[in-house]
Parts: C-alpha cells; structure tokens; sequence
C-alpha cells in the first residue's frame, strides 16, 4: 500500500524583485505552485505516493520590516529592528485532490496597506510619518558608530489540510520573494504644479563720496557716488527671485527661471540696475536619519548627509537681466540620477534639499544669493513628467505674493507704452553638467 507522499510549495511574483510596484493601488500577482512529491523510504527509494484528497488551505502572509544595525566604537552591534505591518491573505481554501508528482498552481492578487496602523475611525487619515515606506537599504558611518539599515518586504506561504498529517516543505526565509515596494507615481500636472518660488532682497553699497543735495536717478551713478562711511552709505536694494520644482525624480532635467525685480518703495530708483548671472551651482543633497533612542551608549540618533548629485552652469554673456527678457533668465542643469524615494517613517527616515549658490554680477559689484531649499524625491510621473517648468502663467506667482509694492515700469517698457516681454520668449541660457558623486556634507 502506498503513503503519502508530502506537499512542496513554491511562490512566483510576477516580474520578480526587479519590478518595482507603485503604492497601495498598485497590484502584486503571482501563483504559489503546489507540488504533491513522493518521501523517500529507509533504503531511499522513491516510490509513487497515494492519491491526496482533503480540505486544502493556502494563505500568503506579506510582512515588512525595518531593520537597523549599529555598531558604536568597534563594540558587539545592537539591533534596532520594528515590524511595519503584517497582513495574511487567503489564497485558496477548498477540497484538494492531488495524484503524485504532479504540480498545482494557485494564483493570487494583494496589495499592499495604504497605512501600518489599524484603522480605528472612519475619519482616519494616513500621515507621512504612518505611510508604508519604500524598499531601502544603506550603510554609512556616524562618528563613532557603523550603521546598516534594511527596509524589505517578503511574502511567506503557509499550507495545512486539515484532519490529514502530511508533510510540508515551504521556502525558507533567504528564499522568499522579496517585493520592490515604493511610493505611489504621481501625475505631471501634479509636479508641474509643485513648482516653487523664493524670494531674496539683495543690496548693495557704493564707495566713493556723494553730493548730499540729490542723488541721480540711475543704479550706477548712485552707487558711485555714496559716501565714503559705512553709516552714510547709499545702497540699493532688488530682489531676486528663483523658481523651481519642489517634487523632483530621476532623470528630470534640473531647471530654474530666475528673476531680478524691483525692491519697491526700498529702492533709491526707479530703474532696474544692469544685472548679469555669472554662474549658478546646485548640490542634491541627501539625508538619512536612524531613531537609536532604544540603546544605552551612543547618540539616540545617527543621522548621515551627503551630496548625490552636483551640477553647475557658466553662463555666457546671454544671460542678462534686461527688459527686453522682462529681466528674467532660464537656466537648464542636468538631468537628476536615481535615488531613492523620500519618506518618513519612525525608525528611519530619508530627505532631499537643493543646496543653491549664485552669482550675479549688479553695477560692477559681484552678489552673492545661497538657498538651502527642500525638495521631495518620487517616482517618475505615470505620463512621462515634464523636463521644464512649463508655462510661466501656470507657475509664477503674483506680484503681490513676492513683494509689497508693484513696481514702476522700466525706461524701455514705458517707452514701448508699457509692454514688457513674454516670459516664455526668454531662450534658456546653454548649461553645462559639473560632476557626479557622494561626498559627506
């Protein structure tokens, strides 16, 4: 008589780790393959089982998991590690009817939790802190600790038929699937929409002694005509004004439309000074935050910051501020590298910031504009995104969001009763990509 024979399951994910999948709305399909096998007997003869028939029952259980060692001044390594959720997912549950070595597939779909938390109202709403987080990893070195950190997800089978004693073999832990999760892909009138503008009040000094009677009208004769003490200098004040993308993602060409405008009621003129970008470098910087708080020695936080990405432009002499531009510049960088997505989660939690720096040349006078600027990594955009800050009318704001008061019209604009140039007929000035690299900032 014949014995039966024991139960082998596999589990295939479609597209394997390599696929990447999109937030909670974005379906991971699979099968889990069932294999009724023969047990080898004492002399190790396998002999072909008895037919199987029983109640099955196949369950997924999908789980995360942060985990974070730390090693402080060569001591033993201290685990930091927190489950992020762990749901179980019904597969199949049925009567079962296997012959011997023969292979039954059972496919599957799940998704993953919008949030880790149990949702305990209807008006509860995910945050970014409760968010799933992305698929992880790093390592990096924090004075005097060594930090590893691995956000991963993997899906575990488990099979029974009730009432029969049958063996089962299952995948181990090193050979389950692990799924390539991160944040949901955005739409690039969303990105588009994420454009934002800062504003900087630059002034600048004169040096040589001025008439105290009146002062002449243009930029450049007042400024060589202040006084020689620094508590009776004239200056002139203008504002700089810089867009760019707040949401930005791999490959997405860097740029960014600066503008010079007047200061208002702060200026001692009426007229835009003769301004010039001379050049213009942005840093991507990234940085990686680990909760520690958990161990007794060390720093209750180790935090690591580093630059990814540089670019650089030199500009040529195109790049003047004047009003037949409407004293507005574009300048295009190179395109952003990949990197992993922004998130915040308890344990650990990553952050992007554009470290600006420009230079613009005002009336013989080198100014100087540096911005620290935060900036969210996502996904590419389901269309295909978009590689400039699109229509000026859909992003710049109104005179009345940047500054107080409007500004007079220009010689030129009120000669040519008051037209000013189209933002979107100023060419964007030639570029050139610096270098690629991580270094500790």
């Amino acid at each position: 008589m014949s014995k039966l024979g024991k139960l082998c399951a596999d589990i295939h994910v479609e597209g394997g780790a390599l696929q990447s999948h999109y937030g909670p709305d974005d379906p991971i399909r699979g099968q889990v393959v069932l294999s009724y096998e023969p047990v080898a007997n004492i002399l190790r003869r396998k002999t072909t089982p008895a037919e199987l028939f029983g109640p099955l029952k196949i369950q997924l259980k999908v789980y995360g998991r942060a985990e974070v060692r730390i090693r402080h001044q060569g001591e033993l390594s201290t685990n930091h590690n927190m489950d992020i959720f762990c749901q179980t997912i019904s597969v199949f549950e049925g009567p079962f009817k296997a012959a011997g070595c023969h292979a039954y597939p059972f496919p599957f779909t799940f998704t993953f939790p919008e949030d880790f938390r149990a949702k305990s109202s209807a008006a509860w709403v995910p945050t970014p802190t409760t968010s799933v987080p992305p698929t992880f990893g790093m390592n990096f070195s924090a004075r005097h600790d060594l930090v590893n950190i691995r956000i991963e997800y993997l899906v575990e089978v488990l099979v029974s038929v009730k009432g029969i004693k049958i063996k089962t073999i299952l995948p181990q832990e090193n050979l389950r699937p692990v799924i390539n999760y991160t944040r949901p892909r955005p739409s690039g009138s969303l990105v588009n929409s994420s454009a934002f503008t800062f504003q900087e009040r630059v002034e600048i000094f004169g040096s040589k002694p001025a008439s105290p009677k009146a002062l002449p009208s243009d930029v450049e004769s007042i400024l060589s005509s202040c006084p020689n003490a620094a508590q009776d200098r004239t200056s002139f004040k203008f504002d700089v004004i810089c867009t760019h993308h707040r949401l930005i993602y791999a490959g997405q060409v860097l740029t960014y439309r600066i503008k010079v405008s007047h200061a208002g009621s702060a200026s001692r003129t009426i007229f835009l000074p003769t301004a010039t970008l001379k050049s213009l470098s942005v840093d991507l910087v990234a940085t990686t935050s680990v909760d520690a708080s958990e161990r007794i020695i060390g720093s209750n936080e180790c935090v690591d910051k580093r630059v990814l990405q540089k670019f650089a432009a030199s500009t040529s002499s195109s790049a003047e501020f004047s009003a037949a531009n409407d004293h507005t510049v574009d300048v295009v960088l190179d395109r952003i590298t990949s990197a992993p997505c922004s998130f915040a989660h308890r344990k650990v939690t990553r952050s992007y910031l554009f470290r600006l720096d420009m230079k613009l040349k005002v009336a013989d006078k080198i100014v100087s504009v540096a911005r620290d600027c935060p900036v969210t990594m996502v996904p590419q955009p389901v269309d295909g995104g978009l590689t400039d800050l699109g229509s000026p009318a859909s992003w710049l704001p109104p005179w009345s969001a940047v500054e107080d008061d409007m500004p007079p019209p220009t010689y030129n604009e009120a000669r040519a009763d008051g037209l000013p140039t189209r933002l979107d007929a100023v060419g964007p000035s030639k570029a050139g990509f610096c270098e690629q690299g991580q270094s500790k900032v």
